[in-house]
């Protein structure tokens, strides 16, 4: 399963993500290989590239420069078993992707779920530790030894997406719970150290992504009060309205392409009627047309390119105990 692409430029790209293997005589899933793949020729080809780790799941993927990069996940799928407890991974290259080594995150029990850049080079990643669990964060300045916050006592929070639209103010986004899951997003105004807990008027649903614009515009997409939606403010959090998408769509995550949003997701009721939803301007929301795709999920898109293509990837999994995911990579022109 591919979870995050990346690309320097127009042809060398990056995946990460990982592949299952089962035990039948438990039939549950016991672990995975982590998978980083490479193509050097806009998506057409891709080649498998060692992790240097056997067995967890990489779950996001980002570039500083065309040298540097880092793929946060974690050990093991997380509740599969009690008596195992997954500690996060972090993965760290300096020579463009030949190679990989293992930060200090092999000491944190959890899960990271997306890592990013800022312009001041800080690298910072948010998930979810197993302590309640609460949401996490951590930053680092050199990729290897990273600072851990946990914030704040919210019993059952995780964390999904983080976002940076200058050094000092950041906004990190998630949900609390599962079922009857809370809305949940923090803020910092001083850089990282210090994160307040905003207040939100969707008492139910998730949020999925996050993207600002500056300090104080900025949209998140989620599953609010059972409706997908576009979530807008443009006063730093203080306030917020919405836009629904159509019924029945369930938004993943989105890019942002010639100051345009690509949101990506899948219908509720049937995995045969996945697509890419549409493209929002921060007022109009413009659907796209649903795309062929029977038994697949759209599960990753890359960030995009100077011409306002993007490549995302659909997964596919036969049901059988021996299956290996199948991934078909596609290039998409932003209209």
């Amino acid at each position: 399963e591919i979870n995050d692409l990346f690309f320097i430029d127009e042809n060398n790209g990056w995946a990460v993500g990982h592949l299952d293997w089962y035990d039948d005589s438990i039939s549950s899933i016991r672990c995975c290989k982590p998978k980083i793949l490479n193509t050097p020729d806009g998506g057409r080809n891709w080649k498998d590239v060692d992790a240097g780790i056997s067995s967890g799941i990489l779950n996001s993927i980002v570039f500083v420069d065309s040298m540097t990069a880092y793929a946060v996940g974690q050990e093991y799928f997380y509740g599969m078993d009690p008596a195992f407890t997954p500690n996060i991974i972090i993965l760290k290259t300096t020579d463009g992707g030949a190679s990989w080594v293992q930060g200090d995150g092999k000491q944190m029990n959890g899960a990271l779920l997306q890592v990013i850049t800022t312009n001041d080079r800080n690298i910072w990643s948010v998930g979810f530790g197993l302590d309640g669990p609460q949401s996490l964060i951590l930053r680092s300045a050199d990729g290897l030894s990273w600072k851990v916050q946990k914030h704040p006592s919210e019993i059952g929070g995780k964390l999904i997406a983080i976002d940076f639209p200058s050094d000092k103010v950041g906004y990190a986004v998630g949900y609390i719970g599962f079922d009857d899951a809370t809305p949940y997003i923090i803020k910092t105004t001083d850089g990282g150290d210090n994160w307040e807990v905003l207040s939100f008027p969707s008492l139910f649903g998730r949020m999925l992504d996050v993207t600002f614009v500056n300090d104080d515009t900025g949209y998140i997409i989620g599953q609010f009060d059972e409706t997908g939606s576009v979530a807008l403010t443009n006063d730093g959090g203080k306030s917020w309205t919405f836009k629904n998408l159509e019924p029945d769509i369930e938004p993943s995550w989105f890019t942002e392409s010639n100051n345009r949003f690509v949101i990506f997701g899948n219908c509720w009721h049937s995995w045969a009627c996945n697509n890419l939803i549409g493209l929002f301007d921060g007022n109009e929301f413009i659907p796209f047309e649903t795309l062929a795709l029977p038994n697949e999920t759209i599960t990753a898109a890359g960030n995009p390119m100077m011409d306002g293509s993007i490549t995302f990837v659909t997964n596919t999994k036969p049901e059988t105990w021996d299956a290996k995911y199948e991934t078909t990579f596609y290039r998409y022109n932003v209209p």
